[in-house]
């Protein structure tokens, strides 16, 4: 979920898994993949920004969460020895 600010200076949260795509209008405008529309004070380029900070905190954890970090642990392990 990323903190965004309606027109209305309303902060709210939104599950940023179901964007389909942002558009640059005068404001910037979300489109969802369900097809609600929504206007947000902030440019296109801080919402991705949002988006994509968000997804590292969730995936670059240390505990490993998927099969790659786990081969790169590996590999620094070999290589320490």
């Amino acid at each position: 979920m990323i903190k965004l600010t309606h027109l209305n200076n309303k902060e709210f949260y939104l599950n940023s898994e179901l964007i389909l795509y942002i558009e640059n209008t005068p404001d910037t405008l979300i489109v969802m993949t369900n097809g609600a529309k929504i206007m947000v004070r902030e440019r296109a380029e801080d919402v991705v920004n949002l988006v994509v900070a968000f997804k590292h905190k969730v995936f670059d954890s240390e505990a490993p969460l998927n099969v790659i970090h786990q081969e790169e642990q590996a590999s620094l392990a070999r290589d320490e020895d």
